[in-house]
């Protein structure tokens, strides 16, 4: 399952991650997190998951449209 550039957006503020912490975390350049948020870019799949477990890992549950948050695992 895929998340949105929504969906990323709200986890990260949720969970106090900056663009950049959630990069570094995923192995990815932060400019891939800026503009897959900005709906610029579609990133490969392996990306997309790889920062969804990043975001479920620090507390995110993704739902149908949405994310639910719990706290700092």
């Amino acid at each position: 399952m895929t998340i949105t550039p929504e969906q990323c957006r709200m986890a990260r503020a949720g969970l106090h991650i900056s663009q950049a912490e959630l990069a570094r975390r995923a192995n990815v350049a932060p400019a891939t997190i800026a503009e897959f948020e900005k709906g610029r870019r579609t990133p490969y799949e392996r990306t997309v998951r790889d920062m969804r477990r990043v975001l479920e890992e620090t507390g995110a549950t993704f739902i149908d449209g949405g994310v639910t948050l719990t706290a700092e695992k």
